[in-house]
């Protein structure tokens, strides 16, 4: 799909279930060809590796392409737990964070976020809520393939890694992130 409004400097969007390409005009001398988000179905069934391939081809046929440079990524685990997620309050989290939020829907207790805004921000949110709202039901399949009962709640763990940090740790590129990932994690 050939989106018919794009952002900031890029004057083109095109989406697919895979990708969603932004691509600059070709005057544009500062700008980068090309601006793409992956989307967290393909990374689920893909290696960053194929996906880079894959997209290299896509962006090749369409201009001059420069070296992939990684501007975030979310590191993640899902799981399963009996802790009462909501029973925390803010001082239980261990920060230099000034923004610690929880959210609900009603009711019911969906997770926190711990550095909003920042360049490396955490969450703590309840996964099987959201993917039911986003039409994520691929996770279904993954989470019952590594034990999952189809009933007990699944909590996602999510760190994201903004450019800005990803740079002063000399993360620029995708080998140098798929390299460093057990470092991101400590």
């Amino acid at each position: 799909e050939v989106r018919d409004k794009s952002s900031g400097l890029f004057a083109f969007t095109l989406v697919d279930g895979a990708f969603m390409i932004r691509l600059s005009s070709r005057r544009s001398k500062k700008t980068p060809m090309a601006y793409v988000q992956v989307s967290s179905g393909l990374l689920a069934y893909k290696t960053a590796i194929e996906i880079v391939v894959e997209l290299r081809g896509i962006l090749e046929s369409l201009g001059d392409i420069e070296q992939p440079r990684v501007s975030r990524v979310d590191l993640f685990v899902d799981f399963c737990s009996q802790v009462d997620m909501e029973s925390w309050n803010r001082r239980a989290w261990v920060t230099r964070a000034a923004e610690i939020n929880q959210y609900a829907e009603g009711e019911l207790f969906t997770g926190w976020t711990v550095g909003a805004g920042g360049v490396l921000m955490a969450r703590l949110y309840e996964k099987l809520i959201e993917s039911k709202k986003r039409g994520k039901d691929y996770l279904h399949g993954l989470w019952r393939q590594a034990g999952w009962d189809g009933a007990q709640p699944v909590w996602r763990l999510e760190f994201e890694f903004r450019r800005e940090l990803l740079v002063q740790l000399g993360l620029d590129g995708v080998s140098s992130v798929m390299n460093g990932r057990a470092g991101l994690w400590a």
